[in-house]
């Protein structure tokens, strides 16, 4: 038996870990215990639960040879809150052997903090003076004076009293009614109807009738594919049996009967808020706030769904949460006193002025409501902030004049003001703390209680700590945390990734919109991407744009000149950097030369200029690699899609743009009356002939496709190869490929059936558009669609499908049928009919479709 199932039987016979305890332990597995403990809690396969026990247990020994161990561990995984309690438990112990080690900054920084807790403990000489050199290295803390309130005196320290609650009984409740977005409920009742069940009226008629006379909970078919009239007269005796698809059906039965439909979607919504509660939103009616209230205080799953009505209905939002909010004490009140509050503080809507239409008794009450100082609104439970953050071990904050810094106490505090806050709401006084300090000090030190927080398994009850980052981050901390954003789904931590998209919007800075929209384009977790890209088009509509036009703004410049080159200068020799048809840098010496890379600075160089610049040279080549393969890919699929930009666009965004310049002028452009051109080196525009080219303003522009450049493909091939100009993608090489013209086109496909192709390059087309479908039976992948551009997908049937997470199961695939789904949707065999047998398709959208099958037996 380990010694970790030896611990965990004595706790199992009721054994807790008191001195009494350890002593029986000790006595029970001998007092070299220390040393196989620690052994075991290095098992490479040890979960995480049990690691934590045994560094518990480990910590709660009374022996110097268990308290070195988890020092020599100290910044591993789960042990710095072991080693802190070790400390707090065995104060005496713990100054001695961190004494003795004072010459590790790890050790010299716990002593220093374990000495300020424990001013009464003396160290050896040695010790003391690298603990008085280590404090003399730090910033002066400023004093109480030097603070705002927030941080010195909070809030949530003292008592303050409170108003007596002002109860009124009878207030008048509003009229339900709808409020529904311009094209919302056209939207919403398009969706398509996936009903498979028998649509007889007889089938509908019986139906009803057992609906009516049982209120037993029951299918949704009726009520989104049946007679609307009968479904009309039993929808308020309905009750959804089922939440699945919900999202889907939802909307159609809501769009279908309005308010007579609120009750039973009130079900579907109460039985999945994350994934129905939106189809709730249309609707304004007193239970429908109380729900939407109950999220907002309660439930973070569905809190997103609550501001969207609470923006939406505002007002008379405001007047439906009245009479519970001035109602007797309870849930139900506290919820809409929290919800009348964001109404007012977040949202401007005067619900003083609300409540005053009602009574001056309610209008009184409710100013007493809203008009409390922000900083007292505080939750009945306070968060605790773990000693894993203890502030004495961080990177001090300085305040703004950097002169000072904030002490231990008050940035213990200021982590509290993040621990307040939520994504979607900010503690009032977390920007009163945050403008008093230092942006960059305070972004390094929001970093260290991140990684402290990672390093004790990232706890979802301390999640502030990674939200902090959007409250305190700056665009190193945007570097930071990118990567870790696109590889967490791996990890199986998708909703941690999905709050790093939250934050990375939140700091919003162009370097934090660059990155989230770099994931939105190129991630290969698809629901991870999904959000990213609703996050991208969310700030874009805010600022008037498009997805697509907000994802040119943010391509970084990187330090390049107007002439889209950079110079680097090591005082006696100067280089000039390029850029390639892959927009990989080159270098070229003063006489032009051109280089393999960049020399390294050398002993005629400047001392100090030359290592900056090479330097900065490296981190341009950094920061281009993460860049480039998705600008080319961008524009290639711009080509695919046929996406247009103005003509005002073309010169500011792509033809101005010092690093995008290299991959236009590599390419062919046509407006939209046919006339193709190039961008030349100098700028100008030329067309096939090499004769000036003026771009009206009016125009709009695409990158060519070959398939458009009829009779103008080989001119242009001649002029590329006589400037030498290669292209960062296949353009005018690209292979052109058609339908039969006057022939249905699904019959036409059926050569693509049957045939094997490896399963590596069934996954390579989903770089070229095809999605993959939902895992059915065994986590195996049975079918591709391709999304067209004039609606619907064509769907392919694998045999035998993609194994997720084992792709290699079935090494060769074949289709089993392709067939066209007109409401875009896959399924894993075609229906019985076949589907239609034509579809529409513009010639572009056909040649690459066309291509994409060719490739997978190419």
């Amino acid at each position: 038996m380990s010694t970790l199932d030896q611990f965990a039987r004595l706790e199992h016979r009721g054994v807790t870990w008191s001195p009494v305890a350890l002593h029986t332990a000790l006595h029970v597995l001998g007092p070299a215990i220390a040393p196989f403990l620690a052994e075991e809690v290095d098992e490479a396969g040890l979960d995480a639960d049990r690691r934590r026990s045994g560094l518990e247990v480990l910590a709660a020994l009374p022996t110097d040879e268990a308290f070195t161990l988890l020092l020599d561990r100290a910044r591993e995984k789960y042990v710095l809150p072991p080693l802190l309690s070790a400390m707090e438990a065995f104060p005496r112990r713990a100054a001695r052997l961190l004494a003795a080690r004072a010459a590790e900054p790890q050790a010299l920084s716990l002593l220093r903090a374990h000495l300020e807790t424990h001013p009464d403990l003396v160290v050896p000489s040695e010790a003391a003076a690298l603990v008085a050199e280590a404090n003399s290295r730090r910033v002066p803390e400023a004093p109480v004076s030097a603070l705002p309130g927030v941080l010195a005196d909070p809030p949530w320290t003292r008592s303050r009293p409170r108003p007596e609650p002002v109860v009124l009984e009878g207030l008048p409740v509003p009229a339900p009614g709808e409020c529904w977005l311009p094209g919302e409920r056209e939207e919403w009742l398009a969706l398509p109807s996936y009903h498979n069940g028998t649509d007889t009226p007889e089938y509908w008629a019986n139906l009803a009738e057992w609906i009516s006379s049982t209120g037993r909970p029951c299918g949704h078919g009726l009520f989104e594919a049946g007679p609307e009239d009968l479904a009309r007269s039993v929808i308020a005796k309905w009750v959804p049996d089922d939440s699945w698809d919900g999202e889907r059906w939802g909307r159609r039965v809501s769009a279908r009967f309005g308010l007579d439909a609120v009750a039973p979607l009130l079900h579907l919504a109460a039985s999945s808020p994350h994934g129905s509660g939106f189809v709730l939103l249309p609707y304004a009616t007193a239970e429908v706030a109380a729900l939407m209230a109950d999220w907002l205080a309660r439930l973070k799953a569905a809190r997103s769904t609550a501001l969207s009505w609470l923006e939406r209905h505002r007002e008379t939002a405001a007047r439906l949460l009245l009479p519970a909010a001035l109602g007797v004490a309870g849930p139900e009140r506290h919820n809409a006193e929290a919800a009348l509050r964001h109404l007012h503080l977040e949202l401007g809507v005067d619900v003083v002025a609300v409540a005053n239409s009602v009574s001056e008794k309610a209008g009184a009450a409710v100013r007493t409501l809203v008009e409390v100082d922000p900083l007292d609104v505080l939750p009945a439970k306070l968060p605790e902030i773990g000693n894993w953050a203890d502030t004495r071990l961080l990177p001090q904050v300085l305040l703004e004049d950097r002169a000072t810094a904030l002490p231990a106490r008050a940035a213990t505090n200021l982590l509290t003001t993040a621990a307040l806050s939520r994504p979607d709401t900010v503690y009032a006084g977390l920007p009163v703390a945050a403008r008093a300090c230092d942006p960059a000090s305070l972004a390094e030190f929001a970093w260290a209680v991140f990684e402290r927080w990672q390093s004790v398994g990232a706890p979802a009850g301390d999640g502030w700590a990674l939200t902090a980052l959007g409250r305190f981050g700056d665009d190193e901390t945007v570097r930071r945390l990118a990567p870790l954003i696109r590889a967490w789904p791996g990890e199986n931590a998708h909703a941690k990734a999905v709050t790093g998209l939250d934050v990375l919007a939140q700091i919003g800075t162009g370097t934090a919109l660059t990155h989230l929209n770099g994931i939105a384009e190129r991630v290969k977790f698809k629901a991870l991407k999904a959000r990213a890209q609703e996050k991208v088009a969310a700030i874009a509509a805010t600022l008037g744009l498009s997805r697509d036009q907000l994802s040119d703004r943010l391509v970084p410049r990187l330090g390049l000149d107007d002439a889209a080159t950079l110079v680097v200068d090591y005082g006696p020799r100067r280089f000039t950097v390029g850029f390639d048809e892959q927009l990989k840098p080159y270098v070229l010496d003063p006489d032009g030369k051109r280089r393999k890379d960049l020399p390294k600075p050398g002993a005629k160089d400047d001392p100090v200029l030359a290592p900056a610049e090479h330097k900065r040279f490296a981190d341009l080549k950094k920061a281009v690699r993460t860049i480039a393969s998705d600008q080319i890919h961008r524009l290639e699929a711009a080509m695919i899609t046929q996406r247009t930009w103005t003509a005002a666009e073309f010169h500011e965004v792509l033809a101005s743009h010092p690093l995008l310049r290299h991959v236009v002028r590599r390419l062919v452009w046509i407006t939209d009356a046919g006339r193709s051109f190039r961008l030349a080196e100098d700028l100008t525009l030329a067309d096939a002939n090499d004769d000036e080219f003026t771009l009206p303003e009016s125009a709009t522009v695409r990158v060519a496709h070959p398939v458009g450049l009829t009779g103008e493909l080989t001119a242009w091939g001649q002029v590329f190869a006589d400037y030498e100009i290669l292209q960062s993608f296949p353009q005018l090489g690209r292979p052109v490929h058609a339908f039969a013209p006057g022939e249905d086109l699904v019959p036409q496909l059926q050569e693509y059936v049957g045939r094997k192709a490896p399963v590596g390059r069934l996954l390579g087309l989903t770089q070229r558009g095809w999605v993959r479908g939902e895992p059915q039976d065994a986590g195996v992948e049975c079918w591709m669609t391709r999304p067209l551009p004039a609606g619907g997908a064509l769907v392919a049937c694998l045999d035998p499908g993609i194994a997720v997470g084992a792709v290699d199961v079935f090494p060769e695939i074949a289709f089993s049928s392709l067939w066209f789904s007109a409401t875009g949707r896959g399924a894993w065999v075609a229906p019985r009919d076949g589907g239609p047998a034509t579809f529409e398709v513009d010639p572009v959208t056909a040649s690459e479709l066309l291509s994409e099958l060719e490739s997978l037996h190419a």
